[in-house]
């Protein structure tokens, strides 16, 4: 199955100039009503962080409908049927929900990004590693104004696209659209992925980037060079929006399905040439990636008290003097899959702990599900890839708490796209039947977890 239909290629051009168009006319309305708003005194919600005046207003619009010309311009070369519909609804529902959250709940992460664009100019010092997304909202602030809107409608868009792209791996993947539109609907509309798309975090904008450098490896079926370099450029990014520990995870799973035996090669001469590449890839992550851990640990810091002073439960499991003993990284690693329990909600009626809750739940599923297509699909190397990113990362989410990381819920977020892919795999009764074991083992082990959980809150 080719990556897009073949469509008449002058009018597939000529619509997608039309929406490029129009949306750089709307970008260059929402700049000009920034420039007007900046003559003027405006008072800025301190808890919604919008600014109250119809300039702004209008500014976000101009913005909003840009991003939407630009938005349907890509969505509707997909092969997908009504694809302009589907994300036209994806987009309003992320737009409807960031305006909804904006007045209801903030991440404290989306009000310091807020404002240090705020306090901040452009500079060189944006494009080092970890720093993409700093940069990113103090650009969008200097040309459209300082409204939190701005960036959340940016990831709102990218939230958008995000089912397109998952139809379209899973598709080239499993071979089957049957498998293609679960992936598409559950990234398009379950809680998590709504949410983290209406946010002004870079959990989604990381999402999007992983599936960039997995499609690269698809792409390389056919193209093999092009989608390595492909996937070359997206791992450069992922090293400027999330810094070194991400990226070997990213880099990892891409050498992983370069390497694996059974990779599809068009011709045999291509397997060298892709190995020879893959092995480049490699030294690049060696030399650049010498150290992933040192640049997150901060050498002054005693990290035993952030333990010590801790409230979590996990905490009277730990060796406080000890912090990265193999005993601690496998407690973290174990209560990782686990924790936070969808039951938080019930102890602390909060909203991010209801959408902790949606989000373990929609984990609980795919968890297992995964790890059922993993044991099928083995001998896949996309699958090899797939499972590398997926689980990585949530080591990386789990374990990353010793230095400082915050809880591991909202970093496993920014791999459920690559986990419904792998998930989406074993849907199916026959695969489900077969191992069907796996589903036993990770029920009777999260009635376990919860259990204890529940025991110890009670009994605190």
């Amino acid at each position: 199955m080719h990556m897009f239909e073949e469509r008449g290629n002058l009018s597939v051009v000529h619509n997608i100039y039309i929406s490029f168009t129009f949306a750089t006319t709307c970008f260059v309305i929402s700049a000009f009503l920034n420039q007007i708003q900046q003559k003027e005194t405006i008072v800025i919600d301190k808890i919604s962080l919008i600014p109250a005046s119809f300039s702004s207003v209008l500014g976000f619009v101009s913005f909003v409908i840009g991003l939407y010309l630009i938005g349907i311009g890509i969505a509707g070369r997909f092969p997908l049927k009504g694809s302009v519909r589907w994300f036209s609804m994806f987009f309003l529902i992320r737009i409807l929900t960031a305006i909804i959250l904006s007045h209801i709940f903030t991440y404290d992460d989306e009000r310091g990004f807020h404002f240090a664009a705020i306090s901040l100019s452009w500079g060189s010092e944006f494009l080092l590693p970890n720093r993409a997304y700093y940069g990113l909202v103090v650009l969008l602030y200097s040309l459209f104004g300082p409204n939190i809107l701005i960036p959340k409608s940016l990831n709102a868009f990218l939230g958008s696209l995000l089912p397109f792209f998952g139809f379209l791996i899973a598709t080239e993947l499993y071979g089957e659209r049957k498998y293609a539109w679960r992936v598409f609907w559950i990234i398009g509309l379950m809680p998590p992925f709504v949410i983290f798309s209406a946010v002004n975090l870079k959990e989604i904008l990381t999402s999007f980037v992983l599936f960039w450098i997995f499609l690269g490896l698809i792409i390389s079926r056919k193209k093999c060079v092009m989608g390595l370099i492909s996937s070359l450029i997206g791992t450069g990014i992922l090293y400027w929006v999330r810094g070194s520990l991400v990226t070997t995870i990213g880099a990892l799973g891409l050498s992983f399905g370069y390497l694996w035996p059974n990779f599809v090669y068009v011709r045999e001469i291509k397997r060298t040439l892709i190995q020879i590449l893959a092995l480049v890839n490699i030294c690049i992550l060696i030399l650049v990636l010498l150290d992933p851990i040192g640049s997150y640990v901060d050498g002054k810091r005693d990290y035993s008290l952030i333990f010590k002073e801790s409230k979590a439960l996990v905490v009277r499991f730990l060796d406080i003097d000890n912090l990265f003993s193999l005993k601690n990284l496998i407690i973290l690693f174990v209560r990782g899959l686990y924790s936070p329990s969808p039951l938080g909600w019930l102890f602390s009626k909060s909203v991010d702990k209801l959408i902790e809750g949606f989000g373990m739940a929609l984990w609980y599923v795919l968890f297992p599900l995964s790890i059922i297509c993993v044991c099928q699909l083995w001998y896949k190397s996309e699958i090899v890839a797939l499972a590398t990113m997926s689980f990585g990362i949530l080591a990386i989410a789990t374990i990353g708490v010793l230095v400082g990381s915050s809880e591991p819920f909202r970093h496993r977020v920014m791999a459920l796209p690559l986990l419904v892919v792998l998930a989406s795999g074993a849907m199916s009764r026959e695969v489900i039947e077969r191992y069907k074991w796996v589903l036993w083992l990770w029920a009777l082990s999260v009635l376990g977890f919860t259990g204890l959980w529940v025991c110890l809150k009670v009994m605190r």
